[in-house]
């Protein structure tokens, strides 16, 4: 549950608070998130944080939708204007003590990519392979569709 930040109410206790703070917003989270993800690996301490991101700035730059195993970092190269969106597989058992060494990597399957730009692209391509990859534009927006991703690809927006 999400409260909005409201002094005065002590009547809930909440798991996080959002409340403005001079110009911005600042967003509280009451519980150590990473020990109840450790001991359940569910899925909701990743809604409920993305939840309340959304919340602080809900005017995304990047947004993919197919996979939770899926992790991105975006990057701008203020040389040419091209952007990368560096996309890294982290699916499999890496984050429990009982696994020392694991063989499989599942792939993701089905990536739905939206990104915001300030202009139309020249091309799109996934990299390191130079692979062309069909996008529609529109609004400031490109929409593209990955088939799969292995273990790590890079989508190339050139300008």
């Amino acid at each position: 549950m999400i409260k909005k930040a409201n002094a005065y109410d002590t009547t809930h206790f909440p798991s996080a608070l959002i409340g403005k703070v001079g110009k911005g917003k600042l967003g509280m989270v009451f519980y150590n998130m990473s020990w109840s993800y450790e001991g359940r690996k569910s899925n909701t301490e990743r809604d409920f944080l993305f939840q309340i991101l959304n919340e602080l700035d809900s005017t995304q730059t990047l947004n993919i939708i197919g996979s939770r195993y899926l992790h991105s970092s975006l990057m701008k190269n203020n040389n040419n204007n091209n952007i990368y969106v560096h996309l890294i597989n982290t699916g499999g058992e890496h984050n429990s003590i009982h696994t020392v060494t694991y063989d499989t990597i599942p792939p993701i399957t089905n990536i739905k990519i939206k990104l915001k730009v300030e202009t139309r692209p020249k091309t799109v391509l996934l990299q390191p392979r130079n692979r062309e990859v069909n996008y529609t534009y529109f609004n400031n927006s490109i929409e593209a569709e990955i088939p799969k991703i292995d273990l790590y690809e890079i989508l190339e927006v050139k300008f």
